[in-house]
């Protein structure tokens, strides 16, 4: 539940695995109090951190698709005021570029009520997340993109550009490339093969 001391405090720029779970805990909770169903397709760092406990990192926001409807968008700030969040904790930015609309899987993080209402929550495969950083990929060595694409290719196991442009293709089939990325896979390709030399 929301803290009712009213002193000011920071805004909180870097969510948790905790933290994110606690906002979207109470966006459940707003949602079943108005008798609302809320549905959430969750991208980007967000969605590793939330499916992944190995994955120790913070996000400043979830990239999220929802229908940004005024009860949402009235909830999300109402949320933001409550425990002291940047008021884009939770933005659909996304939603202009069109992500793929399969590589989709559903979760039981919220159960709906009686009435269907309350918070769904859905998340972008690891293999669709893989594809949206390779393309989102212009700087191999910026290190947001770098650390999220080096966790999801040991998480796959994947061992190769090749392995890993496959499944780009699988979502991007005739997208241009970005220009930097066979370096980029290389580079982590590289990273995981020294760590594992004896």
């Amino acid at each position: 539940m929301p803290n009712d001391d009213t002193t000011p405090r920071p805004k909180i720029v870097k969510l948790t695995r905790e933290s994110m779970r606690t906002g979207l805990s109470r966006l459940d909770e707003i949602a079943k109090a108005g008798g609302r169903r809320i549905e959430l397709v969750i991208y980007g760092s967000g969605a590793i951190i939330l499916t992944c406990d190995t994955f120790q990192r913070t996000t400043k926001d979830i990239d999220a698709t929802y229908n940004n409807d005024e009860f949402i968008k009235n909830a999300i700030n109402r949320i933001a005021e409550e425990f002291g969040f940047d008021e884009r904790w939770l933005n659909n930015a996304i939603q202009p570029f069109h992500p793929p609309t399969f590589g989709i899987v559903p979760s039981d993080m919220f159960v709906p009520d009686e009435n269907g209402c309350g918070l769904v929550v859905k998340f972008a495969s690891k293999e669709l997340l893989v594809a949206m950083k390779c393309m989102a990929f212009d700087d191999p060595f910026r290190r947001h993109d770098f650390d999220d694409l080096e966790y999801l290719i040991r998480h796959l196991g994947l061992t190769s550009v090749d392995e890993v442009l496959k499944i780009v293709r699988t979502y991007y089939p005739d997208d241009p490339l970005p220009k930097n990325l066979v370096l980029g896979i290389e580079t982590i390709l590289d990273c995981i093969a020294e760590e594992s030399d004896p």
